[in-house]
Order: structure tokens, then C-alpha cells, then sequence
């Protein structure tokens, strides 16, 4: 839910910005950056109970690691897998929406960041009145490839759109996208202990970084080389298909997956 809260503000506070001059709005978010690391660093205590904490190995200081007791508790991969793959094609949203938005429909900063503050309030509103009902009712797995098959047709129907207004409907069912998520991690932190948890956070954050590198990359190039053929829409229509990939890993895989004996998480 504070994620789709920081997706209202940041978007339309960008937008704002923006008309302050092209570096404006990234002097702005890193001034936040500084405030929040601040604040962490000053007001958020540790939150891992001590019977729970172990020491610090550096031979587990990386991402095969991190990833060390999920392989040791189960199936991990397909999982794992369908994670990094839905990162990568997630990333279309940064890497590229400014620009596909200015390019098929002509829109300005202020429109890209309302536009943008739209995703975020409709995600606000599935984080918090039917993520956990959903959960409760489906279950994890079928929670997930829920939200990661909206997702993926949202993006399809963005590579075909012809009119901006159309972006704000078809975003009524790509927000339960937002479903996937908590699913997916809810799933994977099934599979370690109360002692491993962080490790497993880490490590997907290292997969996240590495979905950073190169999902943008693909949505730039595909995006360009679109664009320059007359279908800008080719970033989405990728990236709709790798999120359509790890829809069906997790429909058709991860059922094998299964929680350890008296696992807490």
C-alpha cells in the first residue's frame, strides 16, 4: 500500500517539478532519497527478534547466497525464475512510459506524471482492499498468475492503443497487477525460516538490481527500433510477452513447491 501511496505523489510532485527545468525533478528525488535514509538510519529499530539473528558469513554475501537455503528447502527455481523475468519485463513502466506517452500521443510532463499518479492510486486501492482477500480466497499461487495475467494484457492493449484516454481504462484491470507481488514473495518466504528471511529479501533485491540493468536496456532498444518502423508500441508487446512467460511458469510450475515442516514464515 505505500508503494501505490509513493506512486500518487511521486509522479504528480515529478510532473511539478518538472516545469522547474529538465534536472529539477532528480534533484528532487534525491533529496528525498537523502531524507529517507535519514530517517531510516535515525527512527527504524531492528525488527528480527535475537533468537532469530545469525552471523554474518561473507561467503553468502551475494545473490547465490542469498538464494542458498530456498534451493536447500525446495524447488525454488522455477519460482526464482519466473520472478527475474517478471522484473525485467515490469521495468517497461520506467524505462520507457515517458517516452512511448510523448511519442503516440504527444503528452507533456504533466500529463505523463498524472497519468502516472493514476497507476499509482489504483494500485493504492488493490493493495488495500483486495490483496489480502484474494490471498485468503485463491491462495498465493493463483493470486499471482492472477495479477501477472492482467498485467500482461494491459501491456498488450498498450502496444495497440490509439487514444490516451484509453490508457486510464485499461489500467482498471492492470492494477491487479499489484496482486502479484505480496503473492509471489509471500510464496518464496514459505520456503526459509525466520533466520533466512532477510537473506531472501537481499536476494531479491539483487535480482531486482540486475532486472534494473537489463530490462531497461530492452525497453529503450525495442522502443527506438519500433518507433523507427512505426510501432512504438514494441517495448510493451515484449514485455507483455516475458510477464505472459512467468504467468505460466507459476501456473504450470510452482504447484511442485512446497513450505518446509515447521516452517514460521
Amino acid at each position: 500500500m505505500r508503494f501505490g501511496i509513493g506512486f500518487i505523489i511521486g509522479p504528480a510532485l515529478g510532473g511539478l517539478v518538472a516545469t522547474f527545468g529538465h534536472r529539477a525533478p532528480f534533484v528532487a528525488a534525491a533529496a528525498l532519497a537523502a531524507l529517507n535514509a535519514a530517517a531510516m538510519f535515525l527512527f527504524l529499530p531492528e525488527t528480527l527478534r535475537a533468537e532469530h539473528r545469525r552471523d554474518f558469513v561473507w561467503r553468502d554475501a551475494h545473490v547465490v547466497g542469498a538464494f542458498r537455503p530456498l534451493f536447500a528447502a525446495g524447488r525454488a527455481a522455477p519460482l526464482l525464475v519466473a520472478w527475474f523475468v517478471w522484473q525485467v519485463g515490469g521495468v517497461v513502466y520506467p524505462a520507457v512510459w515517458s517516452f512511448w506517452a510523448t511519442i503516440r500521443f504527444g503528452w507533456n510532463a504533466t500529463q505523463i506524471g498524472w497519468s502516472l499518479a493514476w497507476v499509482g492510486l489504483l494500485q493504492l486501492i488493490v493493495q488495500a482492499t483486495l490483496t489480502a482477500r484474494t490471498v485468503r480466497r485463491l491462495g498465493e499461487r493463483t493470486t499471482a498468475v492472477l495479477g501477472l495475467g492482467c498485467s500482461a494484457a494491459t501491456l498488450f492493449a498498450y502496444a495497440f492503443t490509439t487514444h490516451g484516454r484509453q490508457v486510464y481504462a485499461f489500467f482498471l484491470v492492470g492494477c491487479l497487477g499489484a496482486l502479484a507481488w505480496p503473492a509471489m514473495n509471500g510464496l518464496l518466504s514459505r520456503l526459509v525460516d525466520a533466520q533466512r528471511q532477510g537473506a531472501l529479501q537481499g536476494g531479491l533485491g539483487s535480482l531486482n538490481s540486475v532486472a534494473a540493468i537489463i530490462g531497461p536496456l530492452l525497453a529503450s532498444q525495442s522502443l527506438a527500433w519500433g518507433a523507427a518502423r512505426g510501432f512504438d508500441g514494441l517495448a510493451f508487446l515484449i514485455a507483455e510477452v516475458l510477464i505472459g512467460v512467468a504467468a505460466l511458469i507459476v501456473a504450470l510450475l510452482v504447484p511442485t513447491l512446497r513450505a518446509p515442516d515447521g516452517d514460521s514464515a
